[in-house]
């Protein structure tokens, strides 16, 4: 069984399962791109700028835990989904 870490030290959410890194940076910009929004219209709905997102998804920063919610709330989704890019509780 791979080793599950949920908190990586650089501050971004890392998720490390069965030998692939599943992170909320990708969750976001699969969710983004998915309901066929820019990343301009994504931060406009959220209240954040532009470049946020784009840190977000390239993993250059991580949104702290009212945007996580907002985010989650956005796209009709759970927390647990969005970090973990997946229903699956496993932490």
């Amino acid at each position: 069984m791979a080793k599950i870490s949920c908190y990586n030290p650089d501050k971004t959410i890392l998720i490390k399962r069965q030998g692939t890194h599943m992170s909320i940076q990708n969750s976001l910009a699969r969710l983004r791109m998915q309901n066929n929004l820019t990343q301009e219209r994504l931060a406009e709905q959220l209240q954040v700028s532009r470049q946020a997102i784009q840190k977000w998804e390239s993993g250059m920063g991580t949104p702290d835990l009212a945007n996580i919610i907002k985010i989650a709330k956005r796209f009709g989704v759970t927390i647990d989904t969005l970090v973990l890019d997946s229903d699956r509780r496993i932490c």
